[in-house]
């Protein structure tokens, strides 16, 4: 699957990257459509573990995951 670039990379005042949190921040300039852009690229769909499934598959491994630490394993 192939994957474009955020919305929010579009331009650069809307964020820099955190090298202590090897993340990328907001600035204060994002736009509201940058910041709902962010927070799609840091949700669960586009972490790299789930790419290429299915969100049924997605749903499936949270939910087992979810048992697992509920049940303290």
């Amino acid at each position: 699957m192939m994957r474009t670039e955020p919305y929010f990379m579009k331009n650069k005042e809307w964020y820099y990257h955190d090298p202590k949190e090897w993340k990328y921040k907001l600035t204060d300039k994002a736009p509201p459509k940058a910041r709902k852009s962010y927070e799609e690229f840091y949700s669960v769909q586009y972490d790299p573990l789930f790419w290429g499934k299915t969100q049924e598959q997605i749903d499936a491994t949270l939910r087992a995951e979810k048992k697992r630490l509920l049940e303290g394993e």
